[in-house]
């Protein structure tokens, strides 16, 4: 077991008017990473935890101590920086530390409303050369000779699939993370098993990895303090590109990856700012390794062409999970919104959905219709540029004889996206937590949250 403690300079910290988080401990043992790490001032309310815990599928004891500390860095950081508070931490990689003040610039652009910035402070940075992953040690000159080894975010869904094909000749490490879209249980083991199969069909390898994550950062009053300012929610908005990404630095370099792979969200075309973008992702580096935001020149309908492609020419039986609910066929709920966007984007791309994970039934195209003309679903900026990316894709009759399709296509031809997306409302209950998040005293919302979070377990 390897521990890391910190004595950061108190001075350097009370000064910032969004107070201080302080990087305090860094414990390994074997495959498991613990980060302790202490708040004070406005920031704090914003933690519900004051532990990390990062869990990787090999042993990580051999990993510096500059690198063992990316991981919690990548999820404090985009908090403070809202919060206008410093961060301290003992030592970190040198090339993670630029990468730091980088994505910050990129977020302070991207949100100027509440992007405040705030100082990290480093006690010691090391040389570069400290940092040279394992699996380079001894390499020399023949490393320039060398395949790259890459590593790519792994779902399962389009996004992910979509960068897989565009470097499957390179056999990207498959990278998944419990505790991002899906906690522990049953949901978890069927989505590994998917992608592990995946894996197997096409000779790569999977790296799983859990992490705490979300539940230390406080999301309900993150949501509830920055919503107005942003298009979905915290972590998907602001922090999941250089969070997740971070995330992987120690796996990264004990596997010697050069490059790691995230699908982008969106491309180019979409004008709103997001938690993963090339002025983020593409700034995130630690020493050994560069990341890569990738597939933004393409649309999400441009991403299920190419899945179509590869389904016609490579794999005909693929199966797609794009859903957090397995309860239905293939792993898929085949009733939420994302769903159902992705039958349509199958169809038009002349797929049937019903081979490659979904169920469309006569009720389908009708209930999809239902869904955006009543408001049902909660949509914002992004859901709203993926259904006029589909509109403008969309022909007037289905390419596929489904029962419904036909009126659907020639509905979806003239309806005001922007309008039905509009419409669109979070569930009362959450927009009064929010109202009382953001209104109550820090002491009063902490007695409060845990309630929330026991009922919220059990309504609908």
């Amino acid at each position: 077991m390897a521990e890391i403690q910190s004595s950061p300079d108190d001075g350097a910290i009370t000064d910032a008017p969004g107070g201080c988080v302080s990087i305090d401990r860094v414990t390994v043992d074997g495959r498991t990473l613990t980060t302790d790490f202490s708040a004070t001032g406005h920031v704090e309310r914003f933690f519900a935890e004051d532990s990390f815990r990062f869990e990787y599928p090999c042993s990580i004891d051999a990993v510096p101590e500059e690198i063992l500390v990316v991981p919690a860095l990548a999820q404090v950081c985009p908090v403070a920086w809202a919060c206008g508070a410093a961060v301290t931490v003992e030592s970190v990689d040198p090339e993670f530390l630029v990468a730091l003040h980088r994505v910050r610039e990129s977020l302070k652009g991207l949100y100027p409303a509440f992007m405040d910035g705030g100082e990290i402070h480093c006690e010691r940075t090391p040389a570069p050369a400290g940092c040279q992953p394992r699996a380079t040690i001894g390499r020399g000159p023949e490393k320039a000779s060398l395949q790259e080894s890459t590593a790519l975010l792994f779902s399962g869904g389009v996004d992910s699939l979509a960068s897989y094909i565009r470097h499957q000749d390179q056999a990207p490490l498959l990278v998944s993370i419990q505790g991002w879209v899906l906690a522990a249980g049953e949901t978890w083991e069927r989505a590994s098993q998917h992608i592990s199969r995946f894996a197997d069909r096409h000779g790569c390898e999977t790296a799983f990895l859990r992490s705490n994550m979300l539940s230390v950062l406080d999301t309900v009053l993150l949501n509830a303090q920055f919503k107005p300012h942003i298009g979905g929610s915290w972590y998907s908005a602001v922090g999941h590109g250089l969070g997740l990404l971070g995330l992987c630095a120690p796996l990264c370099f004990e596997r010697g990856i050069d490059t790691l792979h995230i699908a982008a969200t969106h491309s180019d075309a979409f004008e709103e700012p997001w938690g993963s973008h090339p002025s983020i992702d593409n700034n995130v580096r630690w020493s050994g390794t560069a990341a890569n935001h990738d597939g933004y020149d393409m649309t999400r309908q441009d991403k299920i062409g190419s899945i179509a492609e590869f389904i016609r020419e490579v794999d005909p039986d693929l199966q797609i999970r794009t859903c957090t609910d397995d309860s239905g066929r293939g792993g898929n709920c085949n009733t939420c919104e994302k769903c159902y966007r992705t039958i349509v984007g199958l169809v038009i791309a002349g797929i049937d959905p019903t081979d490659h994970g979904y169920e469309v039934t006569a009720e389908t195209f009708p209930d999809i219709r239902d869904g955006l003309e009543s408001g049902r679903w909660i949509l914002a900026a992004d859901e709203r540029f993926m259904w006029e990316d589909l509109q403008a894709a969309a022909p007037q009759t289905s390419p596929l004889a489904f029962p419904g399709a036909d009126d659907f296509f020639a509905w979806l031809a003239d309806a005001d996206i922007d309008r039905l997306v509009s419409q669109s409302n979070p569930p009362l209950r959450d927009r009064l937590l929010r109202r009382v998040a953001r209104r109550s005293p820090h002491a009063v919302y902490r007695s409060l949250y845990p309630v929330y979070r026991r009922v919220q377990r059990v309504l609908p």
